[in-house]
């Protein structure tokens, strides 16, 4: 994650546009991987392959690259909120 952060933040200051792009891509790349994977899996027993091993390492390491840990932080404390519903 410190790693990838690193880069995405390194090439955001630097404005290197290729390289943001690359690692947007790697990103996609990743979460796309385990979308596929979890749709071939309900039709093909991958048990025991080392796709299933890439599956489960792609997909923990989609959770830690997502695009929403990459970006800068939004401050939100002048947010207030306004209404709320309870729903039974």
């Amino acid at each position: 994650q410190d790693q990838f952060a690193g880069k995405w933040q390194q090439a955001h200051d630097d404005q290197d546009t290729q390289a943001v792009e690359r690692l947007e891509q790697f990103r996609k790349n990743v979460s796309s991987f385990v979308r596929l994977y979890d749709f071939l899996s309900q039709v093909y027993d991958y048990s025991g392959s080392p796709l299933e091993d890439l599956s489960a390492f792609c997909r923990e390491l989609a959770q830690w690259i997502k695009a929403e840990r990459t970006h800068d932080t939004i401050d939100i404390s002048s947010a207030r909120l306004v209404a709320i519903e309870q729903k039974d």
